[in-house]
């Protein structure tokens, strides 16, 4: 699992993949879920940081996160017509 005592060498997509799943499942601020944008900002800084570790030769290899699977989010429903609303209205009474 990733935390502050994961050496950089054991990271790998297996482990970003694991995280993803994990956190995905935890509720943030007012006790909602963590959008899958959210963790895709995780992601981005962990990138980032790990191009600075490439640049200075702290870490070696390329950042691990290709193919990495995001939670879905709510879709918004289809659009609908005044007419098809009024239909379901008027079958729902």
């Amino acid at each position: 699992m990733l935390g502050e005592r994961s050496a950089v060498r054991e990271v790998t997509a297996r482990v970003l993949q694991q995280y993803l799943d994990t956190r995905g499942r935890k509720n943030g601020k007012r006790q909602r879920r963590l959008s899958p944008e959210t963790l895709k900002k995780e992601m981005a800084s962990l990138r980032a940081a790990w191009n600075w570790g490439i640049r200075t030769e702290l870490v070696a290899g390329a950042f691990p996160g290709r193919g990495l699977t995001y939670p879905k989010t709510d879709e918004k429903p289809p659009f609908q017509t005044r007419a098809d609303i009024e239909r379901k209205i008027a079958r729902a009474v």
